[in-house]
């Protein structure tokens, strides 16, 4: 990369020319990606579909779409520390539980659970704080920072600017969809959810002790 010079990228891709016309088609690619420090000791990158596969999407149905997580495994202080990023299931756009969401938290539970080390797994889920597709991660053993940190939103103000027609619809302004969870034996130091208004959806820092 250009300006992040000192990472390197791990992309996993969904999706190939995602609603582009076939005419204008150059090759752009969907997907999801981590960008990792140099100097850190890379022990295994790799991905898993959430839901379809690779350019499943049929151009009509949103459900056909292929979501992914990415992960990295790392070494850290002498054991392997797994991260995982990730885009959930973006329809339907009520961020309640689906059948197609329950089996996402699902595959991430059975990723995570026979890995050895501590693990982080964090995203844009889409789904609201109450779900039972929330509650399975947190009841498989993982902290829900959103949760223990009595964090308010992770869509932040800036979403009403980028789209003021969502307080007319049948949602309205969703507040969460973000989440970042943590294994056991993970020392949160600090974890900020700062109202930046760059996107629609805001960072989550963490910071380990």
């Amino acid at each position: 990369s250009i300006i992040l010079t000192d990472f390197t990228v791990h992309f996993a891709p969904t999706q190939d020319d995602f609603d582009i016309p076939k005419k204008e088609a150059v090759q752009t690619t969907l997907g999801t990606a981590i960008f990792i420090k140099k100097g850190l000791s890379i022990i295994e990158t790799g991905d898993f579909f959430l839901v379809n596969g690779r350019n499943t999407y049929d151009g009509n149905d949103d459900l056909t779409m292929g979501y992914n997580a990415s992960f990295i495994t790392i070494e850290n202080s002498g054991a392997p520390l797994t991260i995982v990023g990730l885009h959930g299931i973006a329809s339907p756009y009520h961020k309640q539980d689906t059948s197609m969401r329950i089996e996402q938290s699902r595959r991430v539970i059975d990723f995570l659970k026979n890995r050895a080390g501590e693990k982080i797994v964090m995203g844009d889920f889409n789904l609201d704080l109450e779900t039972e597709s929330v509650k399975m991660i947190e009841r498989a053993g993982f902290r829900n920072l959103i949760r223990d940190f009595n964090i308010t939103t992770t869509r932040g103000t800036h979403v009403r600017t980028l789209f003021p027609h969502y307080a007319d619809g049948p949602y309205g302004f969703q507040e969460f969809a973000d989440y970042t969870f943590v294994s056991s034996g993970i020392h949160v130091k600090t974890f900020e959810v700062p109202d930046e208004p760059v996107s629609d959806h805001l960072p989550m820092i963490l910071t380990m002790g």
